[in-house]
């Protein structure tokens, strides 16, 4: 069984991905278009590229701590090596200089913004890749899939209850009205509170199935360095054969694609929405925390009851509940109009059947990496793992462009103040990419979720064959010693 400590320092991996990814997710854009004045279609296509550079950049880092053995384990190595860098360029995002020519402000976020992609996957991909390298327990993962659920929860309040108002605070009172050096003092305190919640993750969670494993290795004779050098004689072409094991895991393929939509809607319904508050609502952007919180709720309050939902319910049953309702919800959100009260409160009601799919979305990873290693005898937690982050960061950039590319097709005015009036075309392209498209896309992702084949019965059973499996290998390699 895992302490209360290590469920806790999980947690912080979480916490530490929040605040240090959830401003750029929801907030870069806005910041190089309304306070840097950069071209609309230039964020997209900038945020589209480091993001898809992001999402490839994630199977070649889950490949090589695949391959990467230490004393400390596989992920720990890369923790160590990364935490400063991520915390430090995604600071430097939102440091450009506000009065620079504008080539040099392009070349400055994206810059900043490439650098960080590859340092961000290599702290918050290692993060995931411990969770099936700290137990095989399904309870345990449930668990753990639950408490970093609350470090999101936690990390995201943080977020979204204080950059916008810390911002306008230290712009307004502080720089005369200019909030974009607010942008920057703000982010440097979440990079470093990210920087020592990682740091957390790094010291309070031990790879346990991999030491045990080592343990095992070494009293059959085989060595770290053997291990090593097994690595080094793998050639390029291993990299593609493990990819082709993931294509032929059914149930992996299933998470995968789910995962993929969930984060393709973030990016569609996430690009348009500040706009949608100052240009169509006509509130002031800070408005947006309140109302992102008051949308998160029903996922924090519902925490400590989803262990027990998906023990009785399985995966399948609650994550149809939950993209049924966010189907519902974005139908009739659309015909609210200007009714932020009516959409927010249907946000919250809804938000309550859509409260399991994200804890369940991990440990369902867990589950389909097992039947993996189950079906091909090969166990790839880090490429495994980095191919479900893949669709984490190629979902927004899917998502993103695609939201970007149709404000940009009507011509969306980022250069307006708040309160100003949009054309109509505009107006009604914000309304389309915020409700209806995605609510066609979640009908997709509906039908996906609909054919997943891994009930608790059938990994009860693959867990239980791995284990004797294992232990008839060690039987078998200690046997020829034993009769020396």
């Amino acid at each position: 069984m895992l302490t209360l400590k290590q469920k806790m320092s999980y947690a912080s991996g979480d916490i530490a991905s929040c605040l240090i990814s959830h401003p750029i997710i929801f907030y870069f854009m806005f910041y190089c278009t309304n306070m840097l004045g950069i071209p609309l279609m230039a964020v997209g296509t900038l945020m589209f590229i480091c993001r898809f550079w992001d999402a490839i950049n994630d199977l070649l880092v889950g490949a090589l701590i695949d391959r990467t053995h230490s004393r400390t384990g596989k992920v720990h190595p890369w923790l160590k090596a990364f935490i400063i860098p991520t915390s430090l360029f995604m600071w430097l995002m939102f440091a450009a200089p506000k009065g620079a020519p504008m080539t040099m402000k392009i070349l400055w976020v994206s810059a900043a913004y490439f650098i960080y992609t590859w340092c961000f996957t290599a702290c918050n991909l290692g993060y995931g890749a411990i969770l099936p390298l700290m137990t095989k327990d399904q309870k345990d993962r449930s668990l753990l899939a639950t408490f970093r659920f609350f470090g999101v929860y936690i990390g995201m309040y943080a977020v979204q209850l204080g950059l916008l108002p810390l911002v306008a605070l230290i712009g307004d009172n502080l720089l005369g009205g200019d909030r974009t050096y607010g942008y920057t003092i703000v982010t440097s305190l979440y990079a470093i509170l990210g920087g020592i919640f990682f740091v957390v993750l790094y010291r309070g969670c031990q790879e346990k199935i991999y030491l045990d494993n080592l343990a095992e290795d070494e009293k059959r004779g085989i060595t770290l360095e053997d291990r090593r050098k097994e690595e080094r004689k793998k050639k390029a072409v291993s990299i593609f054969k493990d990819v082709s094991y993931l294509g032929r895991n059914m149930p992996w393929m299933i998470v995968f694609g789910v995962t993929l939509i969930s984060f393709t809607l973030q990016g569609i319904s996430g690009t348009p929405n500040m706009y949608f508050l100052i240009y169509y609502i006509k509130m002031d952007e800070t408005y947006s925390s309140l109302l992102m919180v008051i949308n998160m709720l029903p996922g924090l309050l519902m925490m400590p009851f989803v262990p027990k939902i998906i023990g009785k319910w399985g995966y399948k049953g609650p994550g149809l509940a939950g993209m049924g309702a966010a189907i519902i919800r974005s139908i009739v959100s659309y015909f609210m109009g200007t009714n932020i009260v009516g959409i927010t409160v249907l946000g919250f009601i809804s938000g309550f059947f859509g409260a399991t799919m994200g804890i369940a979305g991990i440990a369902m990873i867990s589950d389909a990496l097992e039947y993996g290693d189950w079906k091909f005898d090969r166990r790839l937690e880090g490429l495994g793992t980095a191919a479900y982050s893949f669709s984490t960061k190629a979902g927004p950039a899917l998502g993103g462009i695609i939201a970007t590319s149709l404000l940009a097709l009507v011509s969306l005015d980022t250069s307006l103040p708040r309160g100003a009036d949009q054309s109509p075309e505009a107006i009604a392209m914000i309304r389309f990419t915020m409700f209806i498209l995605p609510a066609i896309i979640t009908a997709i992702q509906f039908v996906l979720m609909a054919l997943y084949p891994l009930s608790k019965e059938k990994y009860a059973q693959i867990v239980k064959e791995i284990e004797e499996r294992n232990k008839t290998r060690a039987e078998a390699a200690i046997a020829p010693s034993a009769g020396v």
